[in-house]
């Protein structure tokens, strides 16, 4: 699909955002719109990638997916490598038939099931959900 991700300039101004630590806020802004990222929301990147990308070391990796993961944004699986954006359909404005083919080709490609359900727990889109509930099986 695109090799861009759009984020909104309310990035800045969200509440949980002013809550961060400037390491905080870069990490996350960077598992929004690395390379990797897919359309669906979840994607498949070594810590080892996060570190070559962002230029921290292993621990500090560690530390601050700990944290993403705790604040309820993120979800990590350690056995796959994969991270889910755990609010992306909140983002998703347009669902035209490319968008929708797009994620579902990306679904079936994902290795950690449980995932799928835990981004489609914040969708409101019936036809977003309907999608992932097809792959979180």
């Amino acid at each position: 699909m695109a090799k861009f991700r759009k984020v909104h300039v309310s990035f800045w101004d969200d509440g949980f955002v002013e809550t961060l630590t400037p390491e905080d806020k870069y990490f996350y802004l960077f598992l929004m719109t690395n390379p990797l990222t897919k359309e669906c929301g979840i994607y498949h990147i070594t810590k080892r990638k996060m570190s070559w990308y962002t230029g921290y070391n292993q621990e500090s990796i560690e530390k601050l997916l700990k944290r993403m993961c705790e604040s309820g944004k993120i979800a990590w699986s350690e056995e796959t490598s994969e991270v889910a954006l755990l609010n992306k359909l909140k983002h998703i404005d347009r669902l035209g038939k490319p968008i929708m083919d797009c994620i579902e080709s990306e679904l079936k490609l994902v290795k950690d099931k449980s995932l799928i359900k835990q981004v489609s727990k914040l969708g409101s889109k019936e036809e977003l959900l309907s999608l992932y509930g097809k792959y979180s099986s």
